[in-house]
């Protein structure tokens, strides 16, 4: 999967915005300024919209704004075979009648069963079906996913009856991934400059408290953020429009789906016979 992370900022910049609106008594703890400047600020917000764009405004009506920009981006990753694997891209779940068979281990009587579908993820249920219970979780375990193995303990014996729901690996993905380091740019662009501060200090208010959010939820890591002033854009002239913009780098997992394999279900052998002599019968 490519993530957009264009979405993700913008997003979370949206939502963090919103709670402000919300609950305008937190200013006072996000930026260290005068109560002045704090009361103008939150009358400012209940009525003025902050839009949350990607690219450029093309009119002074979408200000003030937050821009989304890329100011570049490329592979990190060194070296050949980025290549990866998705087992959990087909996961399906199973229920059968099993019979318990067993094995011993010197004196010790093992019982167990073995399902149709491998390798197995986990046991959702499993019930037995000659006392119409449900085992607990440490009546059991799976001795071994490849080959399908589950291992009892408890009063479980050799051809008891039982129903087991499970869950299985069917197919495994192979992807090629790449490593991305990715700067982007968010512009704070307003008709006011000292809005324009403000609004770069919440921004960066914003981008702090979601870095959890970004790293667990999005797998957004080794996060930085940093900042400048850009001229004015004189193209609304008459119009004085002022930029701030807050830098955000990132590192990045891309994937790109390859091939499906399929796992081995069973095997059979099929013996031949040969003659004594190999390569041909007694008389040639």
């Amino acid at each position: 999967m490519i993530p957009i992370v264009e979405d993700y900022l913008s997003d979370l910049i949206q939502s963090k915005f919103s709670y402000l609106k919300s609950n305008p008594s937190i200013l006072p703890k996000v930026l260290g300024t005068s109560q002045e400047r704090i009361n103008r600020l939150v009358k400012y917000l209940e009525v003025t919209p902050i839009n949350v764009i990607k690219g450029y405004p093309r009119t002074p009506a979408q200000l003030p704004c937050i821009c989304i920009m890329l100011s570049g981006e490329e592979e990190a990753q060194e070296g050949l075979g980025n290549y990866g694997e998705d087992e959990d891209s087909d996961m399906r779940e199973y229920t059968e009648e099993l019979v318990v068979s067993s094995r011993r281990e010197g004196k010790i009587v093992l019982p167990y069963v073995k399902t149709l579908n491998k390798p197995l993820v986990a046991m959702t249920q499993i019930i037995h079906n000659n006392y119409a219970v449900t085992l607990e979780d440490n009546e059991y375990s799976i001795l071994n996913p490849d080959l399908g193995l589950v291992e009892f303990d408890g009063d479980i014996e050799d051809g008891d009856s039982l129903t087991v729901t499970y869950t299985y690996r069917a197919s495994s993905l192979e992807l090629t991934q790449v490593l991305y380091e990715s700067n982007y740019r968010l512009e704070c662009w307003a008709l006011n400059g000292d809005f324009t501060v403000e609004l770069y200090h919440l921004l960066k208010w914003a981008l702090l408290t979601g870095r959890d959010h970004l790293g667990k939820d999005k797998d957004l890591f080794n996060q930085r953020l940093g900042g400048a002033d850009f001229e004015p854009a004189t193209s609304y002239f008459p119009e004085f429009v002022y930029r701030r913009a807050l830098t955000f780098w990132c590192q990045f997992t891309a994937s790109s789906p390859e091939e499906t394999y399929t796992y081995i279900e069973a095997i059979e052998s099929n013996q031949s016979e040969y003659s004594a002599n190999f390569g041909g019968d007694d008389n040639g």
